[in-house]
């Protein structure tokens, strides 16, 4: 769109958002765009536009790497105590019993592996998180 008919279109021609807000809020908005030396609808125009909250997303995808990465770390461990001799027995929460065996190395070894992957997967997520994120940034 060339400045031409930016200046033929009025601000008034579009739709309004309305923002239901305390008598008290709808006063502190209206100082503040008077110290900014904006009118009400241009200064939360901006503000609208510029401000860029951090998705919830991303906390949540952190969180479920944390876990990976903690499952990891109790499997890396059980991994050295076998190796090491020491552990003969494990005593799951429930008060099974398992014996560290051939078999069941290679069970947890299954699951360090499909751990590792989801490690890498929730990674690449939060990558992709980050990098939509300065691309809709940069654009905007």
């Amino acid at each position: 769109m060339s400045s031409e008919e930016k200046k033929k279109i009025k601000r008034r021609d579009f739709t309004p958002i309305c923002v239901y807000c305390t008598p008290e809020e709808k006063e502190s908005i209206k100082e503040m765009a008077s110290q900014a030396g904006l009118p009400v609808s241009e200064y939360l125009r901006r503000l609208g536009l510029l401000y860029r909250p951090t998705s919830v997303m991303d906390y949540q995808k952190v969180d479920d790497l944390l876990k990976v990465a903690a499952d990891m770390g109790r499997l890396g461990g059980l991994l050295k105590w076998w190796l090491s001799g020491e552990a003969p027995v494990l005593q799951t929460r429930e008060g099974r019993q398992i014996r560290m065996n051939e078999s069941t190395m290679r069970t947890l070894l299954a699951r360090v592996d499909t751990t590792n992957r989801m490690l890498q997967q929730l990674s690449r997520q939060i990558l992709d998180l980050k990098k939509n994120e300065k691309i809709t940034g940069a654009q905007e």
